[in-house]
């Protein structure tokens, strides 16, 4: 399904129910579940603010919470179709639009006290179909739910509406360009290495993401150059490092990693052989692309640029 660009004229915030206790009935049965069971439906429909207000007011809050409650109970009556709602659940954000029309309900621990159904159900994806996990969301955002009342509206409405509709930031884009360009000139340095310093760099890279090293770079048997280990995990890992290797050299490095029985294996080379392009192993296979990145990730790109001072 083709979604169309969203920009509506209200976004809401909605907490469905105490501790979430109407997420079930509302995304599942496509509907938007609200309490306030204290004003009747049809004070409600009538829209009378201060009528609603009143009801608070006697019931001992204060004008302040009356006010704020009055305008929950007024915005879920009459905010109009186009008004986009969002709430947070299962670990991502979820979005509608909802029918106007208020049907009354039993309150109870599994559904509001009244409801709107939505107009094609809740959405947990962007424009583009990608899930809106709570975990690639800005605190911005995300900080909404911790609002204490039902409905709210949206600080951070530019950002929400740029990660509905699959739109980047420009400044990401900015950045995503740079680091294009920075890959490539790493790139250009690591083919300028002497291959004594790729090796050196190779065994920084290892131990800049975590693996220790527990032989001599270069000094263990022929075809294996470094064995290492990660101290959390306890798995072994060796690496050869070739300046230049074709399927020979490879398959001799498959056989000695598979002898030692190592969980992780790298072979890297320099320059590869365009038979190496089609090796099908659990070996990872890292020429200079794959180096640069690792490079790049592992805060290197100083060292590397110190080798052409």
């Amino acid at each position: 399904m083709t979604i169309a660009r969203l920009d509506p004229p209200e976004i809401r915030y909605i907490k469905l129910g105490r501790g979430g206790c109407w997420v079930d009935a509302s995304l599942d049965r496509g509907e938007l579940h609200f309490g306030f069971k204290d004003v009747p439906h049809e004070m409600a429909l009538r829209g009378n603010r201060e009528e609603i207000r009143c009801i608070y007011i006697a019931d001992g809050r204060t004008s302040a919470v009356a006010t704020s409650f009055a305008r929950e109970v007024m915005d879920f009556y009459s905010l109009p179709a186009n008004t986009l709602w969002i709430t947070f659940a299962r670990d991502r954000l979820w979005w509608c639009f909802a029918d106007p029309e208020v049907s009354p309900l039993e309150e109870s621990e599994h559904q509001g006290a009244r409801m709107r159904r939505t107009i094609d159900g809740w959405h947990d994806c962007d424009r583009l179909g990608r899930q809106l996990r709570l975990d690639t969301l800005s605190t911005r955002l995300t900080k909404t739910a911790a609002f204490r009342a039902t409905i709210c509206k949206v600080d951070a409405r530019d950002y929400l509406l740029r990660r509905l509709n699959g739109d980047e930031d420009p400044a990401v884009d900015k950045i995503r360009r740079s680091q294009q360009t920075l890959l490539q000139s790493i790139e250009h340095l690591v083919k300028g290495l002497h291959w004594r310093d790729f090796e050196i760099l190779t065994d920084l890279v290892f131990s800049r993401l975590g693996w220790q090293r527990v032989s001599v770079l270069g000094e263990t048997m022929a075809d294996v150059d470094i064995v290492l280990e990660q101290p959390i995990t306890r798995e072994k890992g060796v690496v050869q490092v070739k300046s230049k290797a074709g399927r020979p050299e490879f398959n001799a490095f498959v056989a000695a990693a598979t002898a030692m029985g190592c969980s992780r294996a790298w072979f890297i080379v320099h320059t590869p052989n365009s038979e190496l392009d089609s090796a099908s192993s659990a070996i990872e296979v890292w020429s200079v692309p794959q180096i640069a990145r690792v490079v790049q990730q592992a805060g290197l790109v100083e060292w590397l640029i110190d080798r052409f001072r």
